[in-house]
């Protein structure tokens, strides 16, 4: 049992079209939390902070792929079809990681923008 995970597994849509597919683990013990709240519209890291978890940071990776069979199933969109995989670690204050996910976002329904300022001087902080 130390090793296991409590696993949610979330398909996310938009305009009644499938956006997403979220796949996020956590250690047991906090899936004994979760499991008590209504997964399919609560914010997970929110409900989380609810019960005196500390989350500080995650880091975000974000790679292009292609759908798999089961995940081009879940999109409604064709096998190999572009996809953006979205990786993310998330912790607690001390460094100690509390998540995992991994989001699979259409590639044709999803666009990622950030807004880069640029400072006075020129350099980023």
């Amino acid at each position: 049992e130390k090793d296991s995970v409590f696993t949610v597994a979330r398909l996310i849509s938009a305009d009644q079209q499938p956006l997403l597919i979220d796949y996020s683990y956590f250690p047991l013990m906090i899936g004994r939390l979760l499991s008590s709240v209504d997964l399919t519209s609560d914010i997970i890291y929110t409900q989380l902070e609810l019960f005196g978890y500390r989350i500080s940071h995650a880091i975000q990776r974000i790679s292009a792929g292609k759908a798999t069979r089961e995940e081009a199933e879940h999109l409604r969109c064709k096998m190999g079809s572009p996809v953006l995989v979205v990786k993310r670690t998330t912790y607690v204050e001390g460094g100690q990681p509390i998540g995992y996910s991994r989001a699979v976002y259409r590639g044709d329904r999803y666009e990622y923008v950030i807004d880069l300022k640029r400072h006075a001087n020129g350099m980023g902080k």
